[in-house]
Formats: structure tokens, sequence, C-alpha cells
């Protein structure tokens, strides 16, 4: 597909032209380049300086995120290496962190999404889309930490993390801003805080409205975020209360050709116009954390969450109505002992899930095929409910051997117990009993049954201070994934029972930061092995057994040019590729080991070229590139990749307000946010061609 040698010549170029940098930490204000220590959370579960961090963790700021005033999420996560929100319409997208684009009824299983720690999803019922149910527009911090980490945080994170901070009260932020754009796009956001003699309130609500730029598409979404801080003699109370809601219409696959996206007659065309999603959800925890005495410290978290979510299935014939959603309710509690040179972060957590899912077809197939008109009944499919709870207990050792030496041991053990409750008939008759013709009904509903799965998980790494500066280390980890609640009981083709087991991962990881300085850089390398990968095979049958590699390097650089210039980037190269021969798609002989796996750039980079005038103005170039993947297990369909500019200005009238200009896709390319091959098709989602959004920003009294 694509020369190695050519791309590692690429890549050498790329950081010889621009000089030495980075920084995981996306830090855009004069305050990254003092010796002040970059502290982050994320990576070991308490507050962590990442400059002796044997571990990667890419940060977000508030005012970078505020900096980049991000529609998708996709715009702003594109600055962490290795890692692509891949777009779909309006507020869907999936995730791919030192990954390939994964797609399935439980592929959102090989990322873990949380909120203030906490994750957004109950164990075994995440979403693809879940991103979208975070105020991340008006985060105080997003963190991102790449490759398996279940030593810590258990099933899920096995290629990476994205932990979503909310803002804190104390923090100084934009009280409020409107801004408009093309397709009838607006949005609004307004920050309100409040502070007493021991207390601090912050409500924060954010409005969004977009037409959509294809037919029949755009949407309506809000999302409030509440936090209440108070001090209550040694114990800090911190409440948050996050909703939000979306009504959307939806603008499906184009599925008019090879390149159709190229194509200005199909570029705002929707195959789908009757397609829609509409999603809530509601999360609350409070974290009760105590003063150290004795060195030793507490944090007691218990939580609450609901979603509700309700969408079309166009892109399945017949297109059936969804219905899914979950309540859940868990605690957590944490422990850390810090002496001189050891650190002891121990903790225990457990969880209860009550779900449920529907669907439902409410007219008869018409796909012009009479073997689907027969098998995709008119009707009901599923209904079932799932009870589950969940309990976890983890451990680590930090302990600094010697003035230049450090290790850190961890593992954790986690149990899952799913109760599921199929409400129809068992099998894959119709849902009057009927039998379906040509073997029976796609959709099998299995009968009432337990399931649960044990796992450990475990993580060494060593770190080594090699000067003031420079820091290495050395990470291997055993990861896991247990099957989501659809892998199990969501089942097609007559398959009864789904005798999947949890899917692993073993990875290795070298890495080498250079901070804190007036110039940052970072480089790691990573390997990973999945065995016992969970997937659908060609006969629709949830299986386990395919095995996966997935190697790499990453690179993150920032510089200060001069006085008002700085650059920042990152770039990542890596193979994802299957290691053993599976019916993927009813490929049949066809042998696919060593073969990459499809929708895996190999090459991922962006990069910014700052110009600022303290107090005045600022303006940002940024590139994105996606480069050329393959969109089938076969790799004889690809998609060419794309690159992207973006001009991002910000003037500051007066000490109170400023005016934001926006121009994204500077150059107008054609190009798809995602490429896919199915079902005989090329099929894309279109990019959006050249805009420009106004913003006015500013402190309201």
């Amino acid at each position: 597909m694509k020369n190695l040698s050519n791309k590692i010549l690429g890549l050498s170029a790329f950081l010889l032209f621009f000089p030495a940098t980075p920084l995981s930490a996306s830090e855009n204000n004069d305050e990254a380049n003092t010796n002040e220590p970059v502290l982050v959370i994320t990576a070991q579960r308490v507050q962590s300086d990442l400059a002796e961090l044997p571990n990667n963790s890419s940060i977000l700021t508030d005012s970078e995120i505020a900096d980049i005033s991000h529609i998708h999420i996709n715009e702003a996560l594109a600055r962490i290496p290795g890692t692509w929100i891949s777009r779909g319409n309006g507020q869907e997208h999936l995730t791919a962190i030192r990954s390939p684009v994964f797609t399935g009824p439980g592929s959102c299983g090989e990322f873990l999404t949380l909120e203030d720690g906490i994750p957004v999803r109950g164990k075994g019922f995440c979403n693809v889309n879940q991103l979208f149910d975070l105020n991340t527009e008006q985060a105080g911090r997003i963190e991102v930490v790449r490759g398996t980490n279940s030593a810590l945080y258990g099933s899920d994170a096995i290629h990476g993390l994205i932990n979503v901070l909310t803002p804190s009260p104390k923090d100084g932020f934009l009280d409020g801003s409107l801004e408009i754009g093309p397709n009838d796009y607006w949005r609004l956001k307004r920050s309100l805080k409040s502070h007493g003699d021991h207390y601090d309130f912050l409500f924060n609500v954010n409005l969004a409205q977009d037409g959509g730029y294809k037919e029949s598409s755009g949407y309506d979404q809000q999302k409030v975020s509440l936090r209440h801080q108070v001090e209550l003699g040694r114990l800090l109370v911190d409440t948050v209360l996050n909703a939000s809601n979306l009504d959307q219409e939806t603008a499906g696959f184009l599925q008019q050709g090879e390149d159709a996206y190229k194509n200005p007659l199909f570029q705002r065309t929707n195959q789908f116009p009757e397609a829609y999603r509409d999603a809530r959800s509601v999360r609350l925890h409070s974290k009760i954390t105590s003063a150290p005495i004795d060195n030793y410290s507490w944090q007691l978290t218990p939580y609450w969450r609901t979603n509700k979510m309700e969408f079309l299935m166009h892109f399945l014939p017949g297109q059936p109505i969804e219905e899914n959603g979950h309540d859940s309710f868990g605690i957590r509690w944490q422990g850390a002992i810090e002496q001189d040179d050891t650190t002891w972060v121990f903790g225990a957590e457990s969880e209860l899930t009550d779900a449920y899912l529907r669907q439902y077809q409410p007219n008869p197939t018409d796909s012009g095929s009479a073997f689907l008109d027969g098998v995709l009944p008119q009707g009901q499919h599923y209904d079932y409910q799932v009870d589950a709870q969940s309990i976890a207990i983890y451990a680590n050792w930090n302990k600094q051997l010697n003035q230049d030496w450090s290790l850190l041991v961890g593992g954790r053990f986690d149990y899952l117990e799913y109760d599921y409750d199929n409400l129809m008939l068992d099998g894959n008759s119709r849902d009057d009993g009927t039998a379906c013709g040509f073997g029976g009904c796609r959709y099998t509903r299995p009968g009432d049954r337990r399931d649960s799965f044990d796992d450990f998980s475990m993580t060494v790494s060593l770190g080594y201070q090699t000067s003031n500066n420079l820091f290495s280390y050395l990470k291997l980890d055993q990861g896991f994934r247990v099957p989501q609640a659809t892998e199990l009981y969501r089942l097609q083709n007559g398959q009864l029972v789904s005798e999947v087991d949890s899917q692993s991962a073993r990875s290795i990881e070298v890495g080498l930061r250079n901070m804190p300085s007036e110039n940052f850089w970072e480089v790691n390398l990573f390997s990973m092995t999945k065995s016992d990968v969970i997937f659908q095979n060609s006969d629709r049958e949830i299986v386990t057994g395919a095995k996966t590699s997935h190697k790499g390097i990453e690179f993150s650089i920032r510089r200060k040019l001069s006085e008002h210039w700085k650059l920042q980037s990152n770039i990542a190269y890596a193979q994802h590729r299957y290691e053993n021969n599976v019916d993927l798609r009813g490929i049949g002989d066809v042998q696919i080991k060593g073969n990459d796996i499809d929708t895996a750039p190999e090459l991922l980079a962006s990069a910014q070229l700052i110009w600022q005038l303290p107090n005045q103005m600022r303006a940002e170039l940024e590139w994105v590139h996606i480069d050329e993947y393959y969109t089938n297990p076969e790799n004889t369909r690809d998609y060419e990749g794309h690159d992207l500019l973006n001009l991002r200005f910000r003037y500051q009238w007066n000490q109170d307000w400023s005016s934001v200009v926006r121009l994204t896709n500077l150059t107008d390319e054609l190009y798809a946010e995602r490429a896919d091959f199915a079902f005989g098709n090329d099929r894309y989602f279109v990019g959006e061609p050249r805009s420009i959004f106004f913003a006015i920003e500013g402190h309201i009294d």
C-alpha cells in the first residue's frame, strides 16, 4: 500500500524541519514555558508530576479547549498523538487510540471514556457515540492516556482512555460566548460562579443548534454542568451533576460509488432523510476527600447515572428502531499512603446496573432481495433486560529506588456478572411465534441466563531520570475487556449462546521525554498483541479467536520560536495487523493474516503554528493529516487520505471582551471524514467544505 522506508524518511524530514519540541501536556498559555510542574491525574488515579510519570499522558487545558472552540470532539483530540475521533454525521463518532477505527456491537469496549475519573456508561454497556454525552466544550481539562491501563481502570482500558474533567469553580475562564456559522449554526455558552467562606459553586450551560450541511440533517443539543465544593472540617465534598440532551436528524453514509464524496452532485445528498437519533443522559457523583493524616488520605465517591437513546437503524435493511438505556449506581473508595520514597494507592469499587434494549421494525422489509425480505420480519425483534453487578479491588506500589531509578507495580482483580431476562419468545421466530423462511429469522433471542467473568490485570513500570529534564521509562501491561451485553444477548442467525470470554492484551511501551524547560519533546514506542478478540463472523455469529498486533511510534513536540511565535505538533506512525486467518466477512479461503486492519491509517499528524501578542491578539494555523487506509480486511479497497488546514484568530478588544474568527478546511479540500466498504459498496461520510465561524466572548457581570 505504502512504502515503509518512504514513511520513515518523511517522519525524519518532519522532525528535522520542526526542530525539537513537545510535551504531551498541551499548555497554550505562558505558564507552560515555566519550570512549574505539569500535574496529571488520570495515569495513576492520584495527582502526579508528568515529568516523572512512567506512562504517557496527554493534556488539553481549559485555555486550549477555549482556543480550539470545537464543534465536534474530533477537532480537539486531533492534537493528541495517535488519536483519531472519526466523525460521523452530526455529533456521531467512532474512536481510535493506538488502534484502527473499530465498528460492531461491542467495539466501544476497546476504549474507556471517563468523566472526572468515573466511566460514562455502566460496565458492559458502552456506546460508540458516548463522547457526545460529555460537555467537552466547557471542560476544565481533557486527559488522554494511550495504551493498556486495565491494572488501574479494569475492563475497556485496552487501547486507551479519555478523561474529561469538569472545571473547578476556582478556575478562571470565560463567562459567556455566542457563536454563529454556516447552515444556521449557533452556539451559546454561559458560566456562573458563586463563592462563600467555605464553598464554591459553578454552573455551565452549553446550547447548540446546527441545520446540517447535508439534506435533512442537523441537531439541537443542550449540556449542563453544575459543581459544588464545600469544606466540612477535614473533609472536602466535591459534587458534580452533568446532563445532556441530543435531538438529531441523521445523514448516513453516501453510497454512490467510489470517490463519490468528490462529486458536487452528491455532497449534500442524504439517502436516509428519515433517520434520527435522540439521546439523553444524567450523571451525578460526590467525591468526599479527607485531608492527609500521618501521610494517609482517602476518598469515597458514590455516583449515579442514567441514559436513554432511541434511533432509526437506517444502515440495516428494514430500518428497525432501537431503544436502549440503563440506570446504574456505584461507589468507589480509594486510599493513599505517601512516605519519603514510597507511595501506595489502593482501592475498591462496586456497581449495580439495570439495563434494557428493544428493537422494533414498524414496516415490512422492502430491499429488493427475497432472502432479506424473508429473514428480516416486521414487528418486535428484541426486548430484554440485563441486571449487572461488578466488584473490583486494585493496588499500586510506587518506589523511588534511588536518586535516578523508580519502580511501579500494580494489579487489579475484576468480577462482573450479568443476569439476562428475555421478555419475548426465545429463538429466531417472528414476534408472533411463526417461522421466517430461508431457515429462520435473522434476529435470535437467547433464553434467560446468567454469565460471569473474573479477570486479573497487572502493570510494571521502570523509570529513569537521566538528567534534570530528561526522563525515560519502560512499561509492561496485561489488560482485558469483558464481552459487552450486546455481544452476549443480541444474537443473529440462530446462535442461541454466545460462548465468548474476556479479550486479553499484552503490551510494552518505552518512552523518553524532556521537561520542564522552555521547549518540550516526547517520544513513545509501543507494541501490543491482542488474543481472543471478539468479532462477528460471516455467519453473523459473535465468536472469539482473532489475534491482532498494534505497533508504532509517537512524537510530540513544542517549541517557542521567538517572543511571539510558537510551534507545536504531534505525529504517530503505527501498523495494525491481523495475526491469524479469521472469516470476518465471508471471505472464505482468502488469507488475511498479515493484512492491515481496515480503517487504520498508518500515519496521523497535526501541527499548530501560533502567533500571539499578549493581551491583544492570537492567530493559529493548524494542519491535520489522515493517511491513506484500507477499507476492507482483504486490503483491496482503500481511501486516499487527506490534509486539512484550519485558521483561528482571536482579537482582545479590552480586558473583558474578544472576537473570534475560525476558518475550517481553509483550502476547501474534498475529503471524507470516514470511508468504509460494506455490502459491496464504497461508503463515505462526506467532509464539510470551507466554513467560517464568528464568535464574541467575554466576562459578563
